[in-house]
């Protein structure tokens, strides 16, 4: 299993675009599922933090289509992963954010039923320094610790789960917070770089 690592992701000023979006959905998110309502998963694998779909005019959608390939697309395609290199075909996806408080965390699982095949999940802190202790990304037999503004992109087939969080205090500020967008496996582009001289 591969995976890939940005330290730093955001500029400091899309940092605080990011930061300023994020708190606008305070009040603003369920802890229900995905789609809003109880899924088999949440039975499997015990998830309780709390999520909402990005609208894709949202900038916390849209800064995906231009941030995020710009810095990671080559070294997507030069990865040894054919998950890796297929999304760099596609582009298509969909935005979640999440947000976890006191006692959250999230249990094994993998993301495949949400048609992707290639997750990229951004850690976000509202303050300059987390208010929290936990938060960890685990990936199989690894563990990615919190660090704000720190990318990770792995195939969606990969099993992880977040550790739980331990935080004092209540305000939606200081919680974990985590962009997801899943790379769906529909093509986006309608001519492949080898098939370019097929017709």
């Amino acid at each position: 299993m591969q995976y890939l690592i940005e330290h730093n992701f955001l500029s400091e000023s899309w940092l605080d675009f990011i930061r300023a979006e994020i708190r606008k959905f305070e009040g603003k998110l369920s802890r229900e599922g995905y789609d809003n309502s109880p899924t088999m998963r949440d039975k499997l694998d015990p998830r309780t933090a709390e999520t909402a779909y990005i609208d894709k005019k949202n900038l916390l959608h849209s800064m995906w289509s231009t941030l995020f390939w710009d810095r990671m697309e080559e070294r997507m395609w030069s990865s040894e992963d054919g998950a890796l290199k297929h999304a760099t075909y596609t582009r298509a996806g969909a935005t979640l954010l999440s947000s976890y408080k006191d006692g959250d965390k999230y249990g094994y699982h993998v993301d495949v039923d949400l048609d992707c095949i290639v997750t990229a999940v951004l850690m976000i802190s509202l303050t300059e320094e987390p208010q929290f202790t936990g938060g960890d990304l685990v990936l199989g037999d690894s563990v990615e610790k919190f660090e704000n503004n720190k990318l990770i992109v792995f195939p969606s087939c990969t099993n992880h789960a977040v550790t739980e969080v331990s935080m004092t205090s209540d305000e939606f500020k200081d919680r974990r917070f985590t962009l997801q967008h899943f790379i769906s496996s529909v093509p986006h582009r309608t001519v492949f770089p080898d098939e370019s001289n097929t017709k």
